[in-house]
C-alpha cells in the first residue's frame, strides 16, 4: 500500500465511523484512493457507488445501471480486500456494514424510479445481493454479528425475487436461501409473491 492510499483509506474508514460525516465526502476519499492504487477493491467498490450516487441523481439511468454494475463486479474482491486489510474487527465490520447499506436497495430504487428496468438490472442486482451475502459469510465465518450483515442482502435478494418472479436468476430460487436466513432470523419467512413485473427486456 503506497503512501497517499494509505492516507486516503485511513480517512476514508474514519469518516465511515463518523455518522455526522458527510457521505459524498466520504466517498470522495476513497475515490482519491482508488487514483492511488486502481488494485484497491474496497476503494473502487466506493468510488463506484460514488458515480452511482452522481449519475442517479442526473437521472442517467443507463449510466448509473453500469456504475452499479461496477460495484457488482468487484463485489467478491472488495470483501476479501477488507478481510485482508490493516485494521480491527471493528472497523472492519463498520467497512462492511457501509458496503450492505450502500449496495442492498440500489436494484429496487434503479426499478422504481425506472432508472434501469432491465433484465441485466434485475438479474444481476438480485445476483449480486446473494453474491454479497456470501462472500462476506465465506470471508468472515459464520459469527452472529457479522451474520446479520449477510443476512440483509439475501432478504432484500428473496423479496427482489417474489416481486419480479418471471426471471431466470441462473436457476438460484429463494428457497434456497429461507433456510439459511432461518438459522440466524428464527422469525423470517418468505414473502408471498406479488404480481408478476417484467418493466424492460
Amino acid at each position: 500500500m503506497n503512501e497517499q492510499e494509505r492516507e486516503f483509506l485511513t480517512a476514508a474508514r474514519a469518516l465511515l465511523s463518523d455518522p455526522n460525516a458527510d457521505l459524498e465526502y466520504t466517498l470522495a476519499h476513497y475515490y482519491q484512493a482508488h487514483e492511488a492504487n486502481p488494485d484497491n477493491a474496497e476503494a473502487e467498490f466506493f468510488a463506484a457507488y460514488l458515480g452511482f450516487k452522481g449519475l442517479s441523481k442526473k437521472g442517467d439511468g443507463a449510466s448509473a445501471a453500469n456504475a452499479f454494475k461496477a460495484m457488482t463486479n468487484c463485489l467478491e474482491k472488495a470483501i476479501r480486500c477488507v478481510k485482508n486489510s490493516e485494521g480491527d474487527e471493528t472497523e472492519k465490520y463498520t467497512v462492511l456494514a457501509s458496503m450492505v447499506k450502500a449496495y442492498t436497495p440500489i436494484t429496487r430504487y434503479l426499478f422504481a424510479k425506472h432508472l434501469s428496468t432491465t433484465t441485466d438490472t434485475i438479474e444481476g442486482g438480485v445476483l449480486g445481493l446473494y453474491a454479497l451475502g456470501t462472500a462476506i459469510k465465506n470471508e468472515f465465518g459464520t459469527d452472529a454479528v457479522f451474520m446479520q450483515l449477510v443476512v440483509e442482502p439475501w432478504k432484500e435478494a428473496i423479496s427482489l425475487q417474489r416481486t419480479y418472479y418471471a426471471y431466470k436468476y441462473n436457476g438460484i430460487k429463494p428457497e434456497d436461501y429461507v433456510a439459511k436466513i432461518q438459522k440466524f432470523d428464527p422469525s423470517y419467512t418468505m414473502p408471498n409473491k406479488a404480481g408478476c413485473v417484467t418493466i424492460g427486456k
